[in-house]
Parts: structure tokens; C-alpha cells; sequence
């Protein structure tokens, strides 16, 4: 009850302090190592001797809402710490007197990655949230050779890290060829653990498997056959040359039917923690056609434009349905969830949606919103949209044709954390409506925000957890009716 109270006396605070007394992020994103640690600051105005502080640090995305730290009047209060920080958390009390709230978080794990609030009360109270993105390098890759028959080979790779990578396998002459067999599993440790193999013929050659992690190499490790063949006493090949053709040919025609009839399984038919390769594969090729759509999205000037509403306008402007300020980390669903963001008139709801794509997309570290820890993130200008969602997505997403609706439908309906937004949104079209509408309840991961005028989605408000309203800029004190 008293952490409510808290926050009932902040938003009580807030307009009337806020040129008095005023709290910064000293970086509005963070990077930290698995296992690691990090620390986090906010600033604020130096310490009045005869003022009691309070500070209090909390992980509010993804949801639920974690307890990090408490410093209350000056003392500390842990009693409604969340365990995920018990005893790896600690705030440098001795920078407090400078204006310093910094955060040590040490023994960093997978799960401490979100978007975080720092909120300080002294003459007044104010907050600002950074984000904070937990890596954990692949640096090692574990190999094994083990013979099938007479004339044929299993090589196998395998790693951990986060996050999600594959293996790309090439010979010695740099021809990348596919593999048999392919594999993630999550640890206790939410790491993953990935695993790939081939089959070769045991003919002299090199082979090499290299971790392939959002767009850049990483380690590898090389074969050398029949060298590392169990049990090879001569490094002379096997002289059956034209039954290895054969053996060889064969192997790849099934292994190109085996493909197509993989792509052609019907959805939803996997859904254990164990991720096929060749999704893998396509996430990484959509994110790549993403970045480069969004990169160019916009000019530097409405780029800058973007991020000066983003920081000037949206937080007075952005309010829940009681009329409560919120920041802009609250556009970003919780897992299948979805946000409906409605605005009476105006296209100002298009600016935040531009503005998530262009800080997913950016080269820079600036994120209000904390989603460039999603693999994906695919923006749909819906307005005068007439057909099915997902064909409506894909003619605007890549115009070369190289991913289809259903791609589209199949990535995003699957178990890859994603967040799709739907610009302009009305309804009224039976097609896309119904497309939406089975969307929503077939996905298994995927964020949804969507921004219409206000009326123009009655019919989805009762399928929204979270509605918010952007107000006009001369008003500002509206809620949802």
C-alpha cells in the first residue's frame, strides 16, 4: 500500500515541480554482458541537506512490474524487492550528496533485460526510464566427427549464448551448402543452446561451421577430413568415386524435397522450445529487409523530428484511460498483448508509429520505447487498407517479393517475439478485419499495437488490455471516454 501512495504523491508532484526539480538518464539505453555487471544512473539537482531523498529503481517492461530497489527517506527498504535482485543489486550511496542515483546490478542474467525507471522524490519528484539489453557471446564451439558408414561422415557444431544465432556451414572452397539437421534449446540459464550437423562423404576436404548472430560472424571451428575421422589410420580417401556421386546427388534431392515439404507444413505444428534452422534463417532475411526499409524511412530532419515529439511532446500528450500521464515505454505491449493508441484528430499517432520503426531500425542508441531488443518489428500503414493484413503487409514490407503474406503470417504467428504495427487503423473491411481478427487469437508471441481515430475501432476495445489516447497539443488533459 505505501509504494501505491508513492506513486499517487509523484503524479500528484509532477506538474506542479517539474521546473524545479527535474530527474535525467545518463544514458537512455544500456548493454551488459551475461553474468556481467552493470550500472545504471539517473540525475538530479544536489542533495538540500534538510531534504529527505527517496530513490526507488524498477523494472516496468516486460510485465509484470519488478521491484528492483528502495531507498526510502534516506534508508533503505528491501522488503519489497522481487528475488529476481535479491543480492546482486546496490545503489552508490556516496554519490547521492553529487546528484548520482546509480544502480550496480552485478551477476547480470538473461531475464534483467527491459526498460527500467528511476524515480527520485526529493523537493519534488520526478522519473526518467532507460533500457537495459543482456547479451551473452557465443565464444566457444564445441565439435564432433562421427562416421555413419563407410564412405560418409556426421559433423556436428554446437554453442551457447543469447541471443538466438545459427551455423552457416561452408567447404573449402567457400560453396555454403545447408545442413541436416538443426536445433535451439533454452537453458536454465535462458541461454541458448544450438546445435547443427551435416553429412558429408569422407573425401578429402576442409569444412567449416560459423555462428551467424544478427548479421554478424562469430566463432567457428573447422573440420579437417578424413584426418579427424574415428578410427582413420591413412588420410588416402576411398576410391569409390562414382558411388559418392551418386551417394552425393541423391543426398541433395532429398534434401531439397525434405526442405519444400517443410515449408509446406501447416503452422502451429512445433511447439516446444526447439526453433528449425530455416526459420532462423528467414527471421534473420525479414530483419535484414526491415532495417533497410526503415533506415530510410525518413530523412536525418524528420528523424530528428521524430525523436524532438517523441521527447517533447509525447509526455504530456500520452495519457491512459483515467487521464494519467505515461511515458512512451507503455506503446510496447507485453507479450500477446495488444495496445490500442487512439487519437481524435490529427497525425500525430503516424509520428509515434514512424518513431518505433525508426528506433528499432537506428543506428543510435536512442529507445524510449525499449524495442530494439525485438528481433522484429514490421509497421503497417493501414489506412484505406481493403484486403487481407498480412498480403497488405507484405506488398509494402518488400516490394522485391521475397517474402510472401504467408511468410509474414508464419513468422510472425510463430514463437518469435515480435511487436506489429498497424498505423491508421479502421474498421469496416470484412477481409481484413476477419485476418486481424484470427491473427490475434492464433499468435503466440507476437506485440500488437495499433493506432486508430478515436471510434474508428470500437469492435477491437474489448480485445485491447491497454488503451491509451494521444490528446491534442493544445489540451492535454483528457482520458478515455
Amino acid at each position: 500500500m505505501a509504494h501505491h501512495l508513492l506513486l499517487l504523491q509523484v503524479g500528484f508532484f509532477l506538474p506542479s515541480v517539474q521546473a524545479l526539480f527535474t530527474v535525467e538518464v545518463a544514458s537512455p539505453s544500456y548493454t551488459a554482458e551475461f553474468s556481467g555487471d552493470v550500472a545504471m544512473e539517473c540525475k538530479f539537482g544536489p542533495m538540500d541537506s534538510k531534504s529527505s531523498l527517496s530513490v526507488r529503481w524498477q523494472r516496468i517492461l516486460p510485465k509484470p512490474l519488478l521491484r528492483v530497489y528502495n531507498l526510502e527517506n534516506g534508508q533503505e527498504d528491501l522488503s519489497f524487492q522481487d528475488s529476481q535482485y535479491r543480492g546482486r543489486v546496490q545503489l552508490m550511496k556516496d554519490k547521492l550528496s553529487s546528484g548520482r542515483a546509480i544502480l550496480n546490478i552485478s551477476n547480470v542474467k538473461i531475464n534483467d533485460s527491459g526498460t527500467y525507471e528511476c524515480l527520485v522524490e526529493m523537493v519534488g519528484a520526478d522519473f526518467k526510464r532507460t533500457t537495459l539489453t543482456v547479451k551473452a557471446s557465443y565464444k566457444s564451439v564445441k565439435k564432433t566427427v562421427r562416421r555413419t558408414g563407410n564412405d560418409e561422415v556426421e559433423l556436428s557444431c554446437g554453442s551457447e549464448g543469447y541471443p538466438l544465432a545459427a551455423f552457416v556451414w561452408s567447404d573449402q572452397s567457400g560453396r555454403r551448402f545447408d545442413e541436416l539437421n538443426a536445433s535451439s534449446t533454452v537453458t536454465s540459464d535462458k541461454l541458448f543452446h544450438i546445435t547443427s550437423s551435416v553429412i558429408v562423404d569422407t573425401s578429402t576436404n576442409n569444412y567449416t561451421c560459423t555462428i551467424l548472430e544478427e548479421n554478424h560472424w562469430g566463432p567457428s571451428a573447422a573440420f579437417s577430413i578424413p584426418a579427424e575421422i574415428p578410427g582413420t589410420k591413412s588420410g588416402k580417401p576411398p576410391v569409390r568415386v562414382a558411388w559418392l556421386t551418386l551417394i552425393v546427388v541423391a543426398a541433395m534431392v532429398v534434401a531439397f524435397l525434405f526442405y519444400h515439404r517443410r515449408k509446406g507444413l501447416p503452422q502451429g505444428r512445433n511447439d516446444d522450445v526447439q526453433v528449425g534452422i530455416e526459420d532462423e534463417v528467414e527471421v534473420e532475411g525479414l530483419r535484414k529487409v526491415l532495417m533497410s526499409r526503415y533506415e530510410v524511412l525518413s530523412t536525418n530532419t524528420e528523424v530528428s523530428n521524430l525523436r524532438a515529439f517523441c521527447e517533447n511532446e509525447l509526455p504530456r500528450r500520452l495519457r491512459n484511460r483515467e487521464g494519467l500521464t505515461v511515458g512512451a515505454a507503455d506503446l510496447l505491449p507485453g507479450v500477446r498483448e495488444t495496445v490500442l493508441l487512439e487519437e481524435e484528430n490529427g497525425n500525430d499517432k503516424t509520428a509515434v508509429a514512424r518513431s518505433l520503426a525508426s528506433a528499432w531500425a537506428g543506428n543510435s542508441q536512442w529507445d524510449p520505447f525499449g524495442v530494439r531488443q525485438l528481433p522484429l518489428l514490421v509497421l503497417v500503414a493501414c489506412e484505406g487498407a481493403v484486403d487481407d493484413l498480412f498480403r497488405e503487409a507484405a506488398l509494402q514490407v518488400d516490394q522485391k517479393s521475397q517474402f510472401t503474406a504467408g511468410d509474414l503470417q508464419k513468422l510472425l504467428t510463430e514463437t518469435i517475439d515480435s511487436l506489429l504495427v498497424l498505423d491508421g487503423y479502421r474498421e469496416g473491411s470484412r477481409e481484413l478485419d476477419e485476418s486481424l481478427t484470427t491473427f490475434l487469437s492464433s499468435r503466440k508471441m507476437c506485440r500488437v499495437l495499433i493506432t486508430a481515430r478515436s471510434g474508428q475501432c470500437d469492435s477491437l476495445r474489448g480485445s485491447c488490455r491497454t488503451m491509451l489516447k494521444l490528446c491534442s497539443a493544445s489540451t492535454g488533459n483528457e482520458g478515455l471516454s
